[in-house]
């Protein structure tokens, strides 16, 4: 299996009480300079739904959603099982601490033999 790429960046944030760290986030990517996208979700109403939906994204990952996170997608090698995997980066702490353009510049890794 070969990892070729990172694609599909989306910062999810929410109205919640740790709304000051769904703004720190925003402001935090956006000063990094990659490409993603914002899906803010204002109305507290939807959260469950929101966090319930994209929760199963994550199958054998132990992984817990909470706003803000990071999700992305990395892309293997179209005949690797499986293709694409998706990722997430939970809370604040772990936004920061990512490599984000490392992340978004990945440019793969050899299969090897």
């Amino acid at each position: 299996m070969a990892h070729i790429k990172n694609d599909e960046f989306y910062l999810y944030t929410g109205l919640t009480s740790n709304g000051d760290e769904c703004h720190e986030a925003l402001a935090f990517l956006n000063s990094t300079g990659i490409q993603f996208r914002h899906l803010h979700y204002g109305d507290p109403a939807q959260h469950p739904e929101v966090i319930g939906n994209v929760s199963t994204w994550f199958q054998g990952q132990n992984i817990t959603i909470d706003f803000p996170f990071v999700h992305y997608t990395e892309v293997n090698e179209f005949n690797d099982n499986p293709y694409k995997v998706v990722k997430a980066v939970v809370g604040i702490d772990a936004i920061k601490a990512a490599d984000w353009n490392g992340l978004f510049n990945f440019a793969g890794t050899s299969s090897g033999g």
